[in-house]
């Protein structure tokens, strides 16, 4: 889980260094018909195309071919309904890349839904661990 808020993510943390700990976890995908559009990786790729405005330097901080890093980006820029990302041709400083306004209103969607699913696991881990401290007290 990718949190915000340090200290929740401190406080989970610590609950899930505990071996009798019992918590949950779950991944956002977003897919468009049978194919995956969006997962945390696809929006690590994008979180990182829009820090260095390069695919290139995207895919080596995530030790990913180019290749590879393209044809995701190729794909996602293909099912959206307007590309998620764009490059830029060369120029005084050379050409980039760059998320277009919809793809950070996609990053930033997925980013809020993926945070509002932690909270709601969160809370459901405490509701299953104290029932199973009851359980454990009334044995």
């Amino acid at each position: 889980m990718k949190y915000r808020n340090k200290n929740k993510a401190q406080n989970h943390l610590k609950n899930k260094q505990d071996p009798n700990y019992y918590y949950i976890h779950a991944r956002v995908w977003i897919n468009k018909g049978d194919k995956s559009f969006l997962g945390q990786g696809r929006i690590d790729l994008l979180e990182l195309v829009d820090r260095f405005g390069s695919i290139s330097e995207a895919a080596r901080a995530m030790k990913m071919s180019y290749r590879h890093a393209w044809e995701l980006v190729d794909s996602m820029n293909q099912q959206a309904p307007q590309p998620l990302v764009k490059k830029t041709t060369g120029g005084k400083g050379g050409g980039g890349t760059q998320l277009t306004p919809i793809g950070k209103t996609v990053l930033n969607l997925y980013k809020d839904a993926q945070e509002k699913i932690d909270t709601l696991l969160v809370e459901l881990e405490k509701k299953l661990n104290n029932e199973f401290q009851k359980l454990t007290e009334n044995s």
